[in-house]
Order: C-alpha cells, then structure tokens, then sequence
C-alpha cells in the first residue's frame, strides 16, 4: 500500500515523522507524494502559533477530500494539533480514521492497522512517556542524507508565558546518552556527515537523568563516531550555556562554532512578563563572554515583536540591543496570543498592525547587520551591485562605500538597457543606451539581469581606465559560448522532443528557471525532469521552487558529491513532486526520450554535474 506523509511544523516534530516512517516502511508500506494514489494519508501537524495551527488545519481538510472520494482508505493525524484539539478533530472532521498524540507515535503501525479494519481509533498517552525509548524502527531520513536531526530531549519545563509546548510536549525527558550514541552511529553508517543536536532546549540536557547537565560530554562522545564531520547546536537557552559547554564547543573539532540561542527580547520588562529566565545584562555579558572565547563563532537568535504590554520604549530598547549585538542571524515572530496560555489574558495587548510594523522594524536593520557583516565593501575598491530588491539594502551598500571611501555602482538603476526580449532563436535581442543593438547568445531568462550587470561592469571598468571597444562587446555577447567555452546555460540539445539543460543548482537560479519552465509549457504538451542534486545545497529551497506539473526522473552524477538518487527521490516526496528512480543520468536521458512525445520538452539540470554527464550524451549524436 502507498503512503504520502505530511509533516509540518518544526524540525523536532519532523523527527517524530521520520520515526513513524521509518516504523510503517518496516510494515511493508510504500511512499508516495500523489494525494489521488495514496492508499493511506498521515498529517503530522503543528499548533505552536496560530499560522501554523491554521496550516494544520487547512492541510487535514484538504487531505479528507480524498478520503470522501475514496482513493484514501484510512486518514491519520498526529502531532502537536492531534494532542491539543484531539476531541474537535474527532467531531469536526470524521473522515479522520485514526489520531495519535505527541507521545503515542511509536503506536502508528498498531493504529493505521486498527484503522484499515474500519475501526475508528484515537491513542494517546502520558506526557512523560518517551516513545525514542520504545522504537526500534529504523528512521527514514528525509532530510537529504547529508544531515540529519538528533532530537537529544522531549518536552519543557521553563513555562514561559506565551508558550503552549509543555501542555503539548510534557515535561522534560532527557533520551538516554547510549541511544542517542547509537542512533548517530546508524546515521553515519547511512551517509549523514552533519548531526544537528535538537530539543526545545539542549542545554539541559541530562539534568534528569544524570543529575546535572551533560550536552558538553554527548559532544564528544558524538565526536568519536566515524563518519561525523559536523555537530551543530540548536535552541540553547542563554541562561543555562556553562564554561563546560563553552569549551567543548571551542575545543571539539568536530563541532561548529554556531550557537542558536533564543532571547526573545530585551527589555527586562518584557522578560520579566514573558517568565524568562535572565535579564539585558546577562544576555550581554554571555554573548560577549561566547565572543572572546570563540571569536569567529555565528550566533542566531529569535526574537517577539508585540508581546502583551510591549510599549514603543521597549521596541525601541530591543532595536538597540539588536543593533549593538549584531548577531549573524535573526528571525523574528509577530506575538500570536496562545489560548490557555498566561500571557493570552494579560491587559494591554499590542494591535496586529503594530506587531507586525516592529517586526518588519527589526529584520530590516537586521537586514543592514547582515550586509555590514559580510564586508562586501572594500576600502579603494570600486564595487558593482547588480540587482538588489529593497531601498534600504541600497543605502547600506552605499553609506559603507562613503565609509571606506570608495564607488559603488548599482547596474539596475543606470539605464543600460532601452529594451529587450528573447527572440525566436532562442537568443536575446538587447538594445542598449551605449552601445547599440546587441544580441545575447544565452537565451535563459536569468540573461537579461546578467546582461544588465555585464554592461554595469563594462561601465565601471572604462571608469577606472580600462578600456573595451564597442565592437568588442558585441562580440563578447553574440559568442560567449565560443570565446569561453561556456556550456549550460539554458543551452538547447536537440529538437522534437525539445532538450534543454541548464547549471543553476541554488534557490537564485531557479527562482529564473521556474519561470522560463512555466513560458515553456505553454508551448509545449508535456514537460519531463531529468534532475539531481548535490549534498551541500540549498535542497529544499531548490525543490520548493521546481514546478509540480512534471514527470521527473530523478537521478545522480557520477560524482562523488551528488546525493543519491533514491534519497533526493524520497525528498521530492515532501515537496509534491513524483516520478521515477534512475541510477545515472544515462539512464535518465534514455527513459525520458523513450516518454516524451515530439511536442513536448525534457529539461536537465539541478546541478552543474548532472549537466556534465548529460552533454556527451548529445555531443556524440551530433558528430
């Protein structure tokens, strides 16, 4: 039977899934990521703030339209949301056949079982369980095979005052150091070179077990394990970092100098309201503290926007702290008032507008941190921006030009082109302020900004005495493939079917790829994906943008990078793509041409790689 499991949600909730299909792929159970083939449909869902809630929502209703029309034989529904709203999913929705709560996971085979025989079963059980304990299932990793989620704890006790998650999640419950160690071992044995230590809090971690915290020895007993290249720590509550762990983070080789730490704000006012555990002043003196003794470590933190009482002092106090602290990432969330939470009955709530205008407030000057940081600028060194997409990231770039006394040009706003668009051939017809008519011979979508940059280099270069003739630069346009050698971009390989592949290989280039694939299908009946990937991209990003309306061959290069086929196949899954496994990009080529109809187009790409093992391919043809 076939299976398409929805997990949402954070990414310790994505390990609960993973365990789950780890359990029922051991009962026989096949994956699938088509709604209209899948016998058995299970929703892993979310409830932290009301988005989500109302992503799971929206995600179980859609998902019992296909039990109404009886493609679904049995609908499942587990997590956060299935614990909290057990009774009004039960009531509200009876095509649900079987609901599991945050701690009866390990029990998904037993129900989908119960519930295939017709049986309306609901399982839930005592918050301090710990299902980690019970499973003996292999995970089935999702997330790529190059990294994987190590959920080292369940639950909370910390009871902030805007947080439903120990309601939901129980108590604290550290798993026990030998599982955890041969959890990671199989991991290895799997291809995972990064673990990622995740909980809703792993500094405490063996507090209950041990009697007193023990992540500084997990991490180098982690170290030890073959195979694991990096260790990064998430959610790390500021109050609780010890010297110890400061120290085995800076010593360990193994583990990244990356430290994730939640603030949430600094206003001790606000602080004290939220029911955190420190203060301004102790946040300060612990960055500065992680700071001097690992000077190049990256630290990220979330912050709230809005929360109940928060007055414009307190914004403009946390805008400051932010701006003094200068953290390497930031994430903010606008306050979402949690029913049954303390903070939902506290008077003087902030306006939804206001919440959200703060928000936006502090990501912006997050937003100047982050590109002062990066030190793109140089002192004496003319630099040239070719697209950029808010005023107030211009303005950074152009305050520390004058700061390092130097120019700074911005392609996009100097006028280059008077028109364009892509011609019949497959080429850009491009008429530019300088020097006339010119024709691109790369005919991707990405090649207008390109052009625009080209020609703002162009510019900049005559500025500081280099010189290029004009008819120079329409030779450069008109045979670039020619005169570099360049290969791949949106190159077209043959005709009827129609073949094209393209390098770019991150979330930038496939933001242009989506589009000119969507113009693509427009013109042409079917649209086939000969697609793979390597380990050390952008996946998600990557997949989220590649267009459903697509039969893929999912496959490898024969590179020692790429991810397997089958596991980039499994993660499609989650992004509703689907089609067929090829071992090598050989194989793919052959079963798309044998598929594909003379109106329609096979595309080839996702990585540089891939595009290499295809083009001989066709270059043999040609000869």
């Amino acid at each position: 039977m076939k299976l398409l499991c929805i997990s949402l949600g954070c990414d310790k909730n994505l390990v609960d899934a993973e365990r789950m299909l780890g359990s029922l792929s051991q009962d026989g159970y096949t994956f699938t990521d088509d709604e209209q083939e899948a016998d058995v449909i299970l929703v892993n869902t979310c409830c932290f703030i009301n988005d989500a809630k109302e992503e799971s929502v929206n995600t179980i209703l859609e998902m019992a339209e296909y039990k109404k029309s009886g493609t679904c034989k049995a609908l499942l529904v587990s997590g956060c949301m299935a614990q909290r709203y057990k009774e009004e999913i039960l009531q509200e929705v009876p095509e649900v056949d079987g609901i599991l709560g945050t701690t009866s996971y390990d029990e998904v085979s037993k129900v989908l079982a119960e519930a295939l025989k017709g049986e309306r079963v609901s399982d839930f059980h005592d918050l301090s369980e710990l299902p980690e304990t019970k499973m003996r299932s292999k995970r089935l990793v999702t997330t790529g095979g190059h990294y994987a989620f190590l959920k080292i704890s369940e639950g909370c006790n910390k009871r902030c005052t805007y947080c439903i998650i120990p309601s939901l999640r129980g108590p604290y419950r550290s798993v026990p150091m030998e599982q955890l160690l041969a959890e990671a071992k199989e991991l290895a044995d799997q291809g995972v070179k990064e673990l990622i230590l995740v909980a809703q809090e792993t500094t405490l971690y063996g507090v209950d077990l041990y009697g007193e915290k023990t992540l500084p020895k997990l991490l180098h007993e982690l170290a030890q394990i073959d195979g694991i290249e990096w260790i990064r720590i998430q959610y790390c509550y500021p109050e609780e970092i010890t010297e110890e762990l400061i120290q085995a983070i800076k010593t360990e080789e193994k583990v990244c100098h990356y430290l994730d730490i939640p603030i949430q704000h600094a206003s001790d006012a606000v602080l004290k309201r939220m029911g955190r555990r420190t203060n301004q002043a102790e946040l300060r003196e612990r960055i500065a503290h992680l700071r001097e003794e690992i000077p190049d470590i990256a630290l990220r933190t979330t912050l709230i926007s809005g929360f109940p009482g928060e007055t414009q002092e307190d914004h403009e106090e946390l805008m400051r702290f932010v701006d003094e602290m200068e953290f390497d990432r930031l994430g903010v969330f606008a306050y979402s008032a949690e029913e049954d939470t303390p903070a939902a009955g506290y008077p003087d709530q902030v306006p939804q507008e206001v919440k959200e205008d703060r928000r936006d407030e502090i990501m912006e000057l997050q937003q100047e941190i982050a590109f002062e940081k990066a030190g793109i600028i140089k002192k004496d060194v003319p630099a040239l921006v070719g697209e950029i997409d808010r005023h107030s990231v211009a303005q950074v770039f152009a305050d520390a030009a004058v700061k390092a006394g130097t120019l700074v040009y911005f392609a996009q706003d100097e006028g280059l082109l008077k028109e364009s668009y892509l011609m019949d051939t497959g080429e850009w017809y491009l008429d530019s302020a300088e020097y006339g008519q010119l024709f691109g011979e790369l005919g991707g979508v990405v090649q207008f900004r390109n052009a625009t940059t080209v020609l703002g280099a162009i510019n900049l270069l005559n500025t500081i005495g280099v010189n290029i003739p004009t008819e120079a630069v329409r030779e450069g346009f008109e045979h670039v493939v020619e005169l570099t050698g360049l290969m791949g971009r949106w190159q077209v390989l043959q005709e009827n079917p129609k073949v094209v592949c393209d390098t770019g290989h991150n979330v930038g280039g496939w933001q242009y790829l989506n589009i000119q694939l969507e113009e693509e299908l427009k013109r042409h009946k079917h649209l086939f994906m000969i697609v793979g990937m390597v380990n050390d991209k952008d996946i998600d990003g990557v997949l989220d943008l590649m267009p459903e309306k697509a039969f893929y061959f999912f496959t490898q290069a024969s590179v020692q990078r790429a991810m397997p086929a089958e596991d980039f196949a499994t993660k499609a899954i989650f992004h509703g793509l689907s089609g067929t496994i090829c071992d090598s990009v050989q194989e793919a080529v052959e079963k798309a041409l044998a598929r594909a109809g003379q109106d329609d187009i096979i595309f080839i790409g996702g990585s540089t790689f891939v595009v290499a093992d295809a083009l001989p391919l066709f270059l043999k043809r040609d000869k």
